[in-house]
């Protein structure tokens, strides 16, 4: 059974929410990377296995052409998290076409855990 990593990638253009992004990731032993774009955390996504994604909505708004794109692509392809910093806080915000919102950061973290290992460990189908 493959081992899955606790990492999370981490994107906002504003250094100060990708900072306090990061910041609330420590507790919950997750090894957050942090990303100052979608197309460097896109470049790492190809390159490694994550468990998901927690994005800036707010660098999802302002994103532009490709960047709006790969941030898309990559919220297809992981598990992700669109929040809202307000000071210290962070709000989940959910977006349309979104099945399941998770509540908060550690339920996020908690949920998304469980389905990449659920995925991992499930047994191959038969031949």
């Amino acid at each position: 059974m493959p081992q899955i990593s606790r990492s999370i990638l981490v994107v906002s253009y504003v250094e100060a929410t990708l900072e306090l992004l990061v910041k609330n990731l420590i507790p919950l032993d997750v090894t957050a990377i942090a990303c100052n774009n979608f197309c460097d955390a896109e470049k790492l996504a190809l390159k490694n296995t994550y468990s998901g994604i927690l994005i800036d909505l707010t660098s999802i708004i302002n994103a532009k052409s490709e960047e709006k794109v790969v941030s898309y692509g990559l919220a297809s392809v992981y598990p992700s998290l669109r929040v809202r910093s307000m000071g210290a806080m962070l709000i989940p915000m959910a977006m349309p076409g979104d099945a399941k919102q998770d509540n908060s950061l550690k339920d996020f973290v908690n949920n998304t855990w469980c389905r990449v290992q659920s995925k991992t460990s499930a047994p191959l189908p038969a031949a």
